[in-house]
């Protein structure tokens, strides 16, 4: 049972998601992205797997492409979402305070993140994004 409610929570938590990223692109449907990237820690972690599950629906329910874009991990991509090349990240969440920060590992501040959600059965993971993309409380 506690298997069944565990894959439930996972299911709901990235349906909401997906939800979040999608909602505001809603409203101008020719305005939405062809193209996102989600950025990931290298491929056959927990992390990675995370972000292809999130990209599997939105490109499975959507009309965007998502495309996951495994890293070493955070410090390497952070920077490259900062500049705008790739649209949302998945990370812990301590991970996301250093980087807002620019403590433990991160050169600098990058204070453009922004983190959409928290939580899976990972309660420190986080759905990170720019401060510009639109996604709202």
């Amino acid at each position: 049972m506690e298997s069944r409610y565990a894959h439930t929570k996972c299911v709901v938590f990235t349906l909401v998601m997906v939800l979040s990223f999608i909602y505001p692109f809603a409203v101008l449907a020719s305005d939405l992205p062809k193209t996102v990237g989600i950025a990931t820690h290298s491929v056959g972690g927990a992390y990675h797997a995370s972000g292809s599950g999130v990209a599997s629906l939105i490109s499975q329910k959507t009309t965007i492409r998502a495309v996951v874009q495994p890293h070493s991990g955070p410090s390497a991509w952070v920077p490259i979402m900062q500049s705008g090349e790739v649209e949302m990240g998945i990370l812990s969440a301590f991970d996301a305070a250093c980087a807002y920060k620019g403590v433990y590992g991160y050169k600098q501040p990058y204070t453009k993140l922004r983190t959409v959600c928290r939580g899976n059965e990972m309660k420190s993971t986080t759905l990170t994004v720019l401060e510009n993309s639109n996604i709202k409380k």
